[in-house]
């Protein structure tokens, strides 16, 4: 009997499967409609099946291809992108969108091991001008750039 080898391909397949089955799944009661008059839940449904369907094609690959295994999971990483995350939101409204970018940017450039000081400060200056053109002018939202400020 042949064992099941936990690959990359099979894991990142059963992901894509559970994000198909979960827009499905929360998509349930929206009205699907038809191919000329689409409901509201006619997007949620076919991109649900497609990732059901794109997840069991890579999940079959990482079953029969001689595919390579999992290694350990660098956490450091992990939970430094989700605290940038996490930060950006609490940062956000109290201190406005340019402390939250920055903290954002400093927090992730952690996760990393090779983060340079240039790119990051290129990459956080090209990030603000973006957002604040964006969401503050070509979108119009309300929400300070930086708090009592702007």
């Amino acid at each position: 009997m042949k064992r099941i080898l936990l690959t990359r391909d099979l894991w990142s397949g059963m992901l894509f499967a559970a994000f198909g089955v979960a827009a499905l799944t929360l998509g349930h009661d929206l009205r699907i409609g038809s191919a000329a008059r689409m409901g509201p839940g006619f997007v949620p449904h076919a991109i649900g099946w497609s990732l059901i369907a794109f997840g069991a094609v890579i999940a079959a690959k990482g079953l029969f291809a001689n595919a390579e295994r999992i290694g350990a999971i660098a956490w450091r990483p992990v939970v430094l992108i989700l605290l940038s995350v996490v930060m950006f939101a609490l940062v956000l409204q109290p201190a406005g969108l340019l402390p939250a970018i920055v903290a954002l940017i400093a927090l992730s450039v952690l996760a990393g091991r090779d983060g340079q000081l240039g790119p990051t400060l290129g990459l956080a200056a090209f990030l603000v001008v973006f957002c604040i053109a964006l969401f503050k002018f070509a979108l119009g939202m309300n929400f300070p750039v930086i708090a009592g400020i702007w």
